[in-house]
């Protein structure tokens, strides 16, 4: 049986109305005619009035139940978007309370580490008049002992030092200047003599240095936390090498703003190296892995990490098991930047 949709139902019935009231104009016109056609032709037409009629029926309750199904949907989309806003409400809630946990934090370990750092500071002055006094009266058990404290102090002390830069780097605004970065190292060295006389180490540098943009406080914290680091797990002799490489300029669209091009500055050593899973690990705090050499307590490399990414730049390690570290550090530079070199300068 041929299937005919609605529409076409609905013209078959208006033809047969039409032609039901032209033979019902006829019969009345000419009464000679036979009414048994009329008849017919309306049984015919009732016929299919009933079935448009229960096709309506069925139409409109499909109808209801698709409007039904819809307000159910739109009352379910409704509850869920009024849920996720309550969620984004509370999610919000919880990172700005954290954000707020996070700055008094960083202010208690500010005030902690200032409030701290004087007193000790007068601890370890006294502990060393007294352990230039003991060395001239030949007392060593003594002086073994006020050596072990006074060496316990400066731990300390570093270690608030450290604490202290890492609070203050977040919460310090500064404005970059150009860098003299041969001054720079310079300084790095001299407070680190005595280290570098201790390992007996090989260091070598480039003559001369590019310049760069950032703040020379923060810039000897960070060459002084990647040499001594080379130092401890370095080989024996340590090998230290300091050098730096020319970044070209990342590419940029037609109608953005020229960036400025960076120089990577690093320094490499001939250590163990160090795993893919360690590399990634490395800029957190308190992380150490050469618990056997490690002096310190693991906030030095994520403060550099902090240093440089707010005077714009990056660091970063590139280093293979058993054939050393090289750690590296990114600056603006104020110099138009050639093809980066396979060894780098240095």
């Amino acid at each position: 049986m041929k299937k005919i949709d609605n529409k076409t139902h609905a013209i078959d019935i208006y033809r047969g109305e039409y032609a039901f009231l032209e033979e019902a104009r006829r019969t009345l016109d000419d009464p000679a005619l036979s009414q048994d056609a009329l008849r017919e032709l309306y049984s015919v037409l009732i016929t299919e009035y009933d079935v448009l009629l229960r096709k309506i029926i069925k139409m409109t309750m499909v109808g209801d139940t698709a409007q039904r199904k819809l307000r159910n949907a739109n009352a379910y989309i409704k509850e869920q978007q009024r849920e996720l806003e309550q969620k984004n409400a509370q999610l919000n809630q919880e990172i700005m309370e954290r954000g707020q946990l996070i700055e008094d934090l960083e202010a208690f370990a500010h005030t902690v580490a200032h409030d701290l750092k004087n007193p000790l500071g007068v601890i370890i002055g006294y502990m060393d008049l007294v352990f230039e006094t003991l060395n001239e009266r030949h007392d060593t058990e003594l002086l073994e002992m006020v050596e072990s404290v006074n060496r316990t102090a400066k731990q300390m002390h570093r270690i608030i030092t450290e604490l202290f830069t890492f609070a203050s780097v977040r919460q310090q605004e500064i404005i970059p200047t150009l860098l003299d970065m041969g001054m720079v190292v310079v300084e790095v060295e001299t407070r680190l003599a005595h280290m570098l006389s201790a390992y007996q180490v090989e260091l070598s540098k480039p003559a001369t240095w590019p310049a760069a943009l950032g703040y020379k406080p923060w810039i000897e914290e960070v060459w002084i936390n990647y040499i001594s680091n080379a130092l401890k797990y370095g080989g024996t002799p340590p090998r230290v090498h300091l050098g730096f490489d020319l970044l070209p300029s990342e590419p940029q669209d037609v109608d953005a703003p020229a960036c400025m091009p960076q120089i990577r500055f690093w320094v490499r050593d001939n250590g163990e190296g160090l795993s893919p899973e360690n590399q990634a690990r490395l800029f957190t705090k308190f992380t150490r892995f050469d618990q056997a050499r490690a002096t310190g307590h693991g906030l030095g490399l994520s403060i550099v990490k902090r240093i440089v990414e707010k005077l714009g730049g990056q660091v970063g390690v590139e280093s293979i098991p058993g054939q050393g570290s090289l750690f590296f550090f990114t600056l603006p530079s104020i110099e138009e930047a050639s093809p980066p070199t396979s060894t780098g300068h240095g």
